[in-house]
């Protein structure tokens, strides 16, 4: 404030702070229990993101989901074809099989959620609900979203398969 303006309630010098030293009237329009003025922003882009980790990351987590839907109609055809004993084998085989992807999952969930800009709170979170089905599927579509609109940002065409190979090998 200028030291040489004056309160407009009772006329005493002003000094520096938001209210008058001698009638406590606020010397600005402002709303002391207002928000701060700042534009949120929802771009996943920062300085720090490295697109062409992203893009391999998607592809990986891509590759993953066709191997276990894959696994499990394995599973199912073989149950429904194989006699028992052969079949619990098999149900046995995919079900170890079937944990290691989910952990390589959460893992490739976790990672791809710090590269693509969200907190590393936010990122655990996704990962931990790599556990469940269906948490897990919506935590992958958030951070696939996210890619998603990373990777087009950064002038990347994304197929089924995330940015094509020859794409991925031009980045620098």
């Amino acid at each position: 404030m200028n030291e040489d303006a004056s309160c407009p309630a009772c006329g005493a010098p002003i000094g520096q702070g938001r209210f008058c030293s001698g009638c406590g009237v606020p010397l600005a329009e402002s709303n002391p229990f207002e928000a701060p003025h700042s534009a949120p922003s929802l771009a996943p882009t920062s300085p720090s993101t490295n697109v062409k980790e992203v893009a391999k990351l998607q592809r990986y987590i891509i590759l993953l989901i066709v191997a276990t839907g894959g696994l499990f109609a394995l599973n199912t055809i073989g149950v429904s074809v194989l006699d028992t004993t052969t079949a619990q084998l098999l149900a046995f085989g995919v079900l170890a099989v079937g944990i290691v992807l989910a952990l390589l999952r959460i893992i490739l969930v976790y990672r791809m959620a710090v590269a693509v800009g969200i907190s590393v709170g936010w990122a655990v979170v996704a990962a931990v609900c790599g556990f469940h089905p269906f948490a897990g599927l919506i935590a992958l579509l958030v951070v696939n979203a996210r890619a998603n609109s990373l990777l087009k940002q950064a002038g990347l065409r994304v197929g089924l398969f995330g940015v094509s190979a020859a794409d991925l090998r031009a980045l620098p």
